[in-house]
């Protein structure tokens, strides 16, 4: 729909800020930028990322999909037997 209202020449929301609201990350770094506080958080594409994730942070950890809704695959990780 964003496509079409810049095709079109119509107002509204931009394709820029479509995919910030789709992309979990691209809307952390975002706010971010704008001095808004978050928790530490990485894009993370296999498990060495998740690895020296944890290392770096230490547990507990939470992991979303980038293009998830609500809470649907969110998982909660709280030590390395969840991990497992």
């Amino acid at each position: 729909a964003a496509r079409a209202r810049k095709l079109l020449m119509i107002e509204g929301q931009t394709i820029e800020s479509a995919l910030m609201f789709r992309d979990k990350y691209l809307m952390k770094e975002q706010v971010c930028k704008v001095g808004i506080l978050t928790p530490q958080f990485a894009k993370v594409y296999n498990a060495i990322d998740l690895i020296n994730f944890i290392k770096q942070f230490g547990y507990p950890i939470i992991i979303k999909p980038c293009a998830g809704r609500g809470s649907f695959g969110t998982l909660l990780i709280n030590n390395d037997n969840d991990l497992d």
